[in-house]
């Protein structure tokens, strides 16, 4: 009810090209988050081009807003935090949760959210805005405004919305842990 609309506008008034250029900066200041549960979980290698591409990006890339390592060289990030570490050490997703403005978690990835804070080096750089009071809700509505859409067409072609989200998000985070 809150946050359709205000993605709505927020993607009405600032151009796509943009915004992406804002989830890159955001993406390349996340690098210690990916970077640490990299080398927890063993993947030395992935640690390795992660911490290539943020040198890559930040460089040749305009701080990381463009994603030169991705584009020029092939390098991609891995998309890791503490909850895929905490399951890929045996730890189950326990149960679900539905967080206002943050979206689904399990209490594995809550647990995990709440170790990647402190990792997060914007919680440091952002010290006197706490992350998860600014720079997480802006994040949340780029984000958020970059796929407007798809979390209408799942509840539209679901008997149970619910289930349906509950149920997409185990395979996806089951999926992430597997790779």
């Amino acid at each position: 009810w809150i946050l359709k609309p205000v993605a709505t506008a927020y993607k009405a008034v600032v151009p796509q090209g943009l915004r992406i250029w804002l989830r890159n900066f955001l993406c390349n200041l996340e690098t210690p988050i990916r970077v640490a549960n990299c080398l927890l979980q063993g993947k030395l290698k992935e640690a390795g081009n992660e911490t290539a591409s943020f040198f890559l990006n930040t460089t040749l890339g305009f701080f990381g807003c463009v994603d030169q390592a991705k584009d020029k060289f092939g390098v991609e990030t891995q998309d890791e935090d503490l909850g895929q570490t905490l399951g890929a050490w045996g730890m189950k997703p326990a149960f679900y949760l539905e967080v206002p403005f943050l979206g689904p978690f399990s209490f594995r990835d809550g647990i995990g959210f709440v170790g990647d804070l402190f990792l997060d080096p914007r919680t440091y750089i952002f010290a006197d805005y706490p992350v998860m009071y600014v720079i997480r809700p802006v994040e949340i509505v780029n984000e958020t405004s970059l796929s407007l859409g798809e979390y209408e067409d799942l509840k539209s072609s679901a008997i149970d919305p619910y289930v349906a989200v509950r149920d997409a998000y185990y395979q996806y985070r089951e999926n992430k842990i597997k790779q």
